[in-house]
């Protein structure tokens, strides 16, 4: 039976791109094992519908019948409900799912990874978590609130870090408060994989200082303050995430909106 599988974008909203959301395929060397690749942004694009969109991602996984998957990863990030949503599809697929981090698992993406009973990292791969944020126009009692709700959704990203890894809820705020950048090594270290494979040469590039991460590999370290002091805090200078070119700036539609508070983004 041929399990291959290829999502293409919705019904465009706007100017659309023809590009592959996430491929499902069998793989070729077992019949027991079906491959799942992510390479893109977590969460649908408003204009482009370009993007992995949780609804489109659980029918297509929920049709797997074989008793493996392996779910390969190279994303930056992007909606943090989709996110969360695409883990909880893997973790009660009944299959046994290994995780390949083959580039980047930044973001809403690095709770995804951890949706594998084993994770095998890339020795040239990064891991990066960091807390949730987004954007809100309103009084200061609006803004209060959603501070609040970002402070929310933070705790509960800390439960599926600190179910993996075993760190102490003060370590991992610290952790996402200093957006923090994990080499292979030093995920290993910290519990969030528990493998390093070879080096691989990912797909797809992401400009990742486009996106408005604090410390994206390759960026000056902190000059000063508790996070310098730590190496798990530190970025590695210039450590290769993938070998194409490409750019993927920074846009609203890869947040998700809560109705009366606004965007909320991990």
């Amino acid at each position: 039976r041929d399990r291959s599988h290829t999502m293409s974008p919705m019904t465009p909203r706007g100017p659309v791109a023809e590009r592959q959301w996430y491929e499902i395929r069998a793989a070729a060397a077992s019949p027991d094992v079906t491959e799942v690749f992510i390479y893109d942004f977590i969460g649908i694009d408003w204009w482009s519908g370009e993007g992995v969109g949780a609804k489109q991602f659980a029918e297509a996984v929920r049709a797997i019948e074989t008793p493996q998957i392996h779910l390969h990863l190279n994303s930056p990030g992007g909606s943090v409900f989709d996110g969360v949503a695409i883990h909880n599809a893997l973790v009660r697929h009944p299959a046994n799912v290994t995780t390949f981090i083959d580039g980047l698992a930044a973001s809403i993406a690095s709770v995804i990874a951890l949706a594998g009973s084993r994770v095998v990292m890339a020795a040239n791969a990064l891991f990066m978590i960091h807390n949730p944020w987004g954007a809100i126009r309103g009084t200061a009692a609006d803004m209060r609130q959603y501070a609040d709700t970002l402070d929310k959704i933070r705790d509960t990203l800390v439960v599926t870090y600190q179910e993996r890894t075993g760190m102490s809820v003060e370590d991992l705020i610290a952790a996402l408060d200093a957006e923090t950048w994990f080499t292979a090594e030093e995920a290993l270290a910290a519990g969030f994989i528990d493998e390093i494979g070879v080096e691989l040469a990912a797909a797809a590039h992401f400009d990742l200082a486009a996106l408005g991460y604090r410390n994206p590999p390759g960026s000056p370290a902190p000059a000063a303050g508790p996070a310098a002091a730590d190496p798990t805090t530190s970025t590695p200078g210039g450590a290769p995430v993938a070998d194409a070119s490409g750019g993927a700036p920074e846009h609203s539609s890869t947040e998700t909106w809560v109705p009366g508070l606004g965007y909320v983004k991990f």
